[in-house]
């Protein structure tokens, strides 16, 4: 066995481990088997990113008391609302029943998770559609998650247009589905008007945080 394959090896059992302690979690495309080689990994625990990437570089100057009177200063705003927008993102894909519940078809079998692949991260660096609905009854819903500080202008609806474009062309199998699109943000539209021409559902956090809804929710949890 080659050192390369070797160390291949060795890696995949370290992923393996730690995902069997719940440290790391993978995730594979809607359209993959759970199997699959094709997938991602990232620290389960939502604290834990939030303190190797804010607390622990400036662990020093914490205990030093340098941000004492003013925390705030310790954070890089932009990294903070990038690393914000990662967690929403996968605080709604563990939640798809909820999301389901709120576009009103909780009561249809479908398979949920993101979309990515090798042939699209080629062409285009980073592209994934963030939560991805594929439904019993023959519809598709492809939903774009965004977490901000502003509000949702129509370039938000452009790029669901251009992932539903991309999904659409790599998957011809699917091209007697109907397609929806969702847009699940922190922030109400801005230009609600445009961006209706885009999305068919628009869910805000005044959605997520009815309690109608999470009592429903938690009912069909139980």
């Amino acid at each position: 066995m080659s050192k390369n394959k070797q160390s291949s090896g060795g890696f995949t059992n370290i992923l393996k481990d730690l995902e069997s302690c719940g440290f790391v979690q993978k995730y594979v495309p809607v359209t993959h088997h759970q199997n699959s080689l094709l997938a991602r990994y990232y620290i389960a625990d939502e604290y834990l990113q939030f303190y190797l990437k804010f607390i622990h570089p400036c662990l020093a100057k914490i205990n030093n008391g340098t941000y004492h009177d003013h925390p705030k200063k310790a954070l890089n705003m932009n990294s903070f609302n990038i690393v914000m927008g990662f967690a929403f993102e996968r605080w709604c894909r563990k939640n798809e029943r909820l999301f389901a519940k709120i576009m009103n078809f909780g009561d249809v079998a479908y398979d949920a998770g993101s979309f990515f692949n090798q042939k699209t991260a080629k062409q285009d660096k980073g592209f994934q559609i963030d939560l991805l609905y594929i439904r019993a009854d023959h519809k598709i819903i492809i939903c774009e998650i965004k977490y901000l500080d502003a509000e949702i202008t129509v370039s938000a609806g452009r790029e669901i247009r251009r992932k539903l474009n991309i999904f659409q062309e790599q998957h011809p199998k699917y091209k007697n589905y109907t397609f929806e699109t969702a847009l699940i943000t922190t922030e109400k539209p801005v230009q609600k008007d445009s961006i209706n021409e885009y999305f068919d559902h628009i869910i805000t956090f005044d959605d997520i945080f009815n309690p109608a809804n999470w009592m429903d929710y938690r009912n069909a949890a139980n």
